[in-house]
């Protein structure tokens, strides 16, 4: 069964906005390291194309949308909209 309506839409923005807040640092910012930066050049080349496309997609999207970088099933990454 796939949720839908007011309920789950409200819902599903608290969840996304109290995700965002948690995932910020005092100390964050900047090009990620490591496994993270080896996993983005991977798919998208550079930090530098991610970011461009990230940024495309986001401003592509109509009001309150999300744009997140997942990890597929299959260990890939990929843009996405929500």
């Amino acid at each position: 069964k796939t949720s839908t309506g007011g309920i789950f839409n409200n819902a599903a923005q608290v969840w996304n906005h109290t995700f965002y807040w948690h995932c910020l640092s005092p100390n964050g910012g900047g090009e990620p390291t490591g496994a993270v930066a080896e996993a983005i050049n991977a798919a998208f080349g550079s930090f530098a194309d991610f970011k461009a496309k990230f940024t495309d997609s986001a401003i592509n999207n109509f009001g309150s949308s999300w744009t997140w970088l997942v990890k597929k099933a299959d260990g890939t990454l990929a843009i996405t909209n929500t």
